[in-house]
């Protein structure tokens, strides 16, 4: 069973930053960066995502605790 540990407590937003989505917990410890481009230029280093595209990812990412639902957080994972 998937359970949220307490380290990263929901609820996830979602934030603009300069060229990236951040994901971030309760507490507003960052948890992950989904990087875009903000211009059409093509072959200027590394392929990144359309900005609207990084943006839905980080918001179905900020959904992992809603979907793992409240029994999840309840039981914090085995330390075995």
């Amino acid at each position: 069973m998937l359970c949220m540990p307490d380290r990263l407590p929901p609820p996830w937003s979602v934030t603009l930053e300069p060229e990236s989505w951040c994901v971030r917990d309760a507490t507003g410890f960052p948890i992950t960066w989904v990087h875009f481009r903000e211009s059409s230029v093509v072959g200027t280093g590394a392929d990144r995502m359309s900005k609207e595209l990084a943006r839905r990812v980080a918001m179905q990412f900020a959904k992992v605790p809603e979907r793992l639902g409240p029994q999840a957080q309840k039981n914090p994972p085995s330390r075995s």
